[in-house]
């Protein structure tokens, strides 16, 4: 990319940056005169060995604006019928609670969470099973180890996200699921999904 570029115009090109496994976040800051802007996203990379390239969140947010538009009341009313906790694919046992609520477009929530240190998760594969015993052994991180399915809404995690500590029994993990419904998306003009999260 060229350093300057003239008010009005377009500019493309590449910008290179250090290896990062899945998925990184990028923060873009433009400066003129006495203005900047600053775009923040998160870009997934595709590698044919993270769960989300096999989830079918993409086709669930081409549908979001199907889903009903909640007020604030309602959307607590509608959180507070919810069952409690997560469920193994058959439904027969309680996983993990349901605990946070994200309230937002993808873009801004994936980018917000990379940018606090949130990285995306692999499936789980033979190779990522190998490393990820192998992280445990050496006692080391592995800041994209995969992540177990639990299920809500009647389908497993949306996307799951980890962020890592100094070795893989600390890492904290976050598993999410797109809500069937949007919270005062038609007041804001922009799109409010619910993500809720275990």
């Amino acid at each position: 990319m060229p350093l300057f570029h003239a008010a009005g115009t377009t500019s493309e090109g590449f910008v290179y940056a250090s290896h990062v496994r899945g998925g990184r976040y990028v923060d873009v800051r433009l400066t003129g005169y006495r203005q900047s802007a600053r775009l923040r996203f998160a870009v997934l990379l595709p590698t044919e060995g993270f769960d989300y390239e096999k989830s079918p969140l993409r086709e669930l947010y081409a549908r979001v604006h199907d889903f009903p538009d909640l007020s604030v009341d309602e959307m607590r009313q509608r959180l507070r019928e919810m069952p409690c906790c997560t469920s193994n694919a058959e439904g027969t046992a309680e996983g993990d609670p349901l605990n946070i609520v994200l309230v937002g477009s993808a873009a801004t929530a994936l980018a917000a969470l990379s940018s606090s240190g949130w990285t995306f998760t692999e499936a789980i594969t033979v190779d990522s099973v190998r490393r990820m015993v192998g992280a445990a052994i050496a006692d080391k991180a592995m800041l994209t180890a995969p992540v177990s399915s639990l299920y809500a809404f009647g389908r497993k995690q949306g996307i799951a996200l980890q962020r890592g500590r100094s070795n893989i029994s600390q890492r904290n993990h976050m598993r999410l699921w797109l809500a069937p419904f949007r919270a005062r998306a038609s007041r804001s003009g922009w799109d409010r999904s619910a993500a809720i999260s275990v």
